[in-house]
């Protein structure tokens, strides 16, 4: 029962996360954010962010940065749109755990892909293959797959169906 009360409440939680993303992605520009170095780029749609710390300088200059934060936030919308229409246009809602294991691996691989353009949060990192956001994300990939291909007892599956069609009050 309690899983299908989580279940039931993806949806507005993946809306409120693309909510507070599209508004870091808004300021971006301003990176007061430590966390957000990003890999300098030779590519038109680069930017040069007004506040860069030392340390990300090269030469002592500001340089064209992938703008991680937009690519982050058009990938969370990209999830949304298709989190939506899985829920709308296909029987996955009656099934426990495919909604929410497909939101597992799309939120998840879009973070595992984006940390590949951001500079490492530590010296650490930079000695690993995979830094730590990536390492971090691939369980949660894991357990999204397993909520897709997991078998479903049909009783569960019946009490699942009853719960979704029951309006709220």
């Amino acid at each position: 029962k309690c899983l299908s009360i989580l279940l039931n409440k993806v949806n507005s939680t993946f809306l409120g996360s693309t909510n507070t993303n599209f508004s870091c992605a808004g300021c971006f520009l301003y990176n007061k954010e430590t966390n957000m170095a990003l890999i300098p780029t030779d590519l038109p749609w680069g930017f040069k962010f007004l506040y860069t710390e030392e340390k990300y300088m090269i030469d002592g200059e500001q340089v064209y940065r992938h703008p991680a934060q937009l690519y982050e936030a058009i990938c969370y919308l990209i999830s949304f749109v298709i989190l939506f229409r899985m829920y709308w246009k296909t029987k996955a809602k009656y099934t426990a755990g495919k909604i929410f294991g497909a939101f597992m691996i799309l939120i998840w691989t879009v973070r595992f892909f984006v940390e590949f353009i951001k500079v490492g949060q530590s010296d650490f990192d930079g000695t690993m293959l995979l830094n730590t956001g990536q390492l971090l994300s691939i369980p949660f990939i894991l357990i999204g797959i397993y909520l897709l291909i997991r078998k479903v007892k049909p009783e569960e599956q019946e009490r699942y169906k009853e719960i979704i069609d029951t309006p709220l009050d």
